[in-house]
C-alpha cells in the first residue's frame, strides 16, 4: 500500500484528532492544542513535520522541529526534536519514509549535522534499539538514551539522542524486518542496564556545507514490516523523581508539545 507525502499544516487537524484515539487518553491533547501546534508549524521557516495519506484517509505523520537539547548542560546544544511520530497499521513502511523525508529536509538546509533527540515510550525505544542499522542507512545512529520511570503515564519512558554517522565508517549488515512492538513478550522484558554520555567534542557549524552522509541504498519499502506506531514526545513537563535525576529546567518553546509527564533533563557523565 502506498501513501502521498504532503507537509503537516493546520489543515491537517482532524487528521490528528483521529488518529489521537491510539494514544492513551492522558496523552491525547485535543483538537484546540493541535490546532495551535500546527499553526506555530506553518509559522515556522524551518518545516520539518510530514503527513501521509492514502487518498483522503491520513495513515501517518511526524512532527519536527529545532528546539535546545534536553542535556542539562550549562549551553545545550542545537538539535532537531521529534516531536511525535504514528503510523497506522498497515503502513508501516510509512515510518521509515517519515524518517527518510526528515533525514533529506536536513541534508537540503545544511542540518545534517545536528544531532536528533526524542522521548518515547518503552516499546517505542526497543524498536529503535533493535533496528538500528535500518535508521543508519539515512546517516544516524543512537549516541546515548536514559530510562527513568512516570508515576503518572505509569509505565517507562525513554529518551534518546541520534547523532551523524561520520563519514567513511564501515557500515553493518542491514536488515528490513521490525519487529511488531506489541508482539507477545516485546514489552515485558527490562530494558538493559543503560550507557553513560561519553564527553563528546561539539561540531562547531561549518562555513562550508557538509558533504554527503552515508549512501543510502533503495529500500523495498512496501516489503518492510514495522512498528504498529511510535509515540515520541516533548521533554518539558514537571519532572518525576528518579535516582540521579537533575532537576529539569521548565521551558516551553512552542504549544501543543507532546507531554510525556516526567521528562528529565540528561545530565552527561
Amino acid at each position: 500500500m502506498t501513501a502521498k507525502a504532503s507537509r503537516l499544516g493546520m489543515r491537517h487537524t482532524p487528521d490528528l484528532v483521529e488518529l489521537e484515539n491510539a494514544y492513551p487518553p492522558a496523552m491525547r491533547q485535543g483538537e484546540k492544542v493541535l490546532r495551535a501546534k500546527l499553526k506555530t508549524l506553518e509559522s515556522y521557516r524551518l518545516q520539518l513535520s510530514f503527513i501521509l495519506h492514502d487518498e483522503k484517509r491520513c495513515v501517518g505523520y511526524l512532527v519536527a522541529y529545532p528546539q535546545r537539547s534536553l542535556l542539562d548542560v550549562e549551553k545545550p546544544d542545537r538539535i532537531v526534536y521529534i516531536d511525535d511520530v504514528q503510523v497506522v497499521h498497515g503502513y508501516e513502511a510509512g515510518l521509515y519514509r517519515l524518517l527518510k523525508l526528515l533525514s533529506q529536509e536536513l541534508a537540503r538546509f545544511k542540518m545534517s549535522h545536528w544531532p536528533i533527540e526524542g522521548v518515547c515510550r518503552r516499546r517505542s525505544f526497543r524498536v529503535f534499539q533493535d533496528h538500528q542499522s535500518l535508521i543508519r542507512r539515512l546517516g544516524w545512529e543512537l549516541a546515548g538514551h536514559y530510562a527513568y520511570w512516570d508515576d503518572q503515564a505509569g509505565e517507562e519512558m525513554c529518551w534518546m539522542r541520534w547523532w551523524p554517522v561520520a563519514v567513511g565508517v564501515e557500515r553493518q549488515p542491514q536488515r528490513d524486518s521490525i519487529q511488531l512492538s506489541g508482539e507477545e513478550g516485546y514489552d515485558d522484558e527490562p530494558i538493559p542496564e543503560l550507557v553513560t554520555l561519553e564527553p563528546v567534542e561539539r561540531q562547531s557549524e561549518p562555513d562550508e556545507p557538509l558533504p554527503e552522509l552515508v549512501h543510502l541504498e533503495p529500500v523495498n519499502e512496501e516489503k518492510m514490516p514495522a512498528l504498529t506506531y511510535l509515540l515520541l514526545g516533548d521533554a518539558d513537563s514537571e519532572l518525576v523523581p528518579a535516582p540521579e535525576t537533575p532537576p529539569v529546567r521548565h521551558r516551553l518553546e512552542m504549544p501543543g508539545v507532546r507531554s510525556f509527564f516526567g521528562s528529565p533533563r540528561i545530565r552527561p557523565s
